[in-house]
Formats: C-alpha cells, structure tokens, sequence
C-alpha cells in the first residue's frame, strides 16, 4: 500500500453528502476492525501505539482507509486542508448522535438550523453492532432529507 501525509491532500476526496460520508465511515470501520495493524478507540483520531497497531476513532478509520495514512502516523483532522478537517470533525460528531450539530460542522457553517433530532448512538466500546446499526439509521435519515 501507498501511504500519504496529510499535507499532501490538496483537494478533497470524501463525499459531498453527510449520509454518503457516514456510509464510507461504517464501511472503514469494518475494515479496521479487521485489519490487525488497527484498534478501534473512539478516545483518540489516528495515533500508533506501537510499531505493530494503531489507535482510530470513527473519522481514524477513514483517516486510515480513504485518506491512506500510515498506521505509525499520528494524524488529526487539522492535519488535512479545512473541507477534509469539517468533515471528519463532523464524523465526531455524529458518532455522538448529534445530527444537527454534526451538518452544521459538515457544512461549515453554525448558523445552519436542521430539522433532525439527537438520535441515541450506543457507545461502541459497549455495543459495536448497535453502534454501526445507528450509524447506518442516521445515514438513511440523512439520504430522505437530501443530506
């Protein structure tokens, strides 16, 4: 594999919508789930532990699987040009059940009102497939209101 720093990122590659990022971000997850030089840890974006794994939260595994950084980076969102920085901040977010607060960080914009309600996201320390199922809930929300 060929991996990239973040300041190479010069344009951006993640989705437009919020509900096709959710989607992306579930399917990363998955990924790094099974991949063993990852660790899920929704404390912490992309931080190796040691030479053999690394530490990702849900914006780290796309951090790590669409974003190509490698497993012995520590890596933020910041790190990336501002349009990437929303969207994995907003991926923070919406882990959290916060749809609102999550398009007004997507969108940049914190004026943005919306009409969705806080949807109950177990922790993913206790319940990952609950946790990926209300992901996925929050994404077909977003779908049927166009974001």
């Amino acid at each position: 594999m060929s991996y990239k720093c973040a300041e190479e990122w010069r344009e951006d590659p993640l989705p437009e919508k919020l509900s096709a990022l959710v989607r992306l971000a579930v399917a990363d997850l998955v990924a790094c789930e099974r991949d063993p030089a990852y660790r899920i840890s929704m404390e912490t974006y992309h931080a190796p532990l040691d030479d053999l794994c690394c530490w990702v939260c849900l914006a780290g595994t796309v951090i790590a699987k669409r974003l190509d950084a490698a497993p012995w980076h520590d890596v933020k969102p910041h790190d990336f040009i501002r349009s990437i920085d929303w969207k994995l901040l907003a991926l923070d977010v919406i882990r959290q059940g916060n749809i609102n607060w999550a398009l007004n960080v997507f969108h940049g914009d914190h004026d943005l009102r919306f009409p969705f309600e806080r949807v109950d996201v177990p922790a993913y320390e206790d319940d990952p497939a609950g946790f990926k199922k209300a992901l996925r809930r929050i994404a077909d929300l977003l779908e049927k209101e166009g974001e």
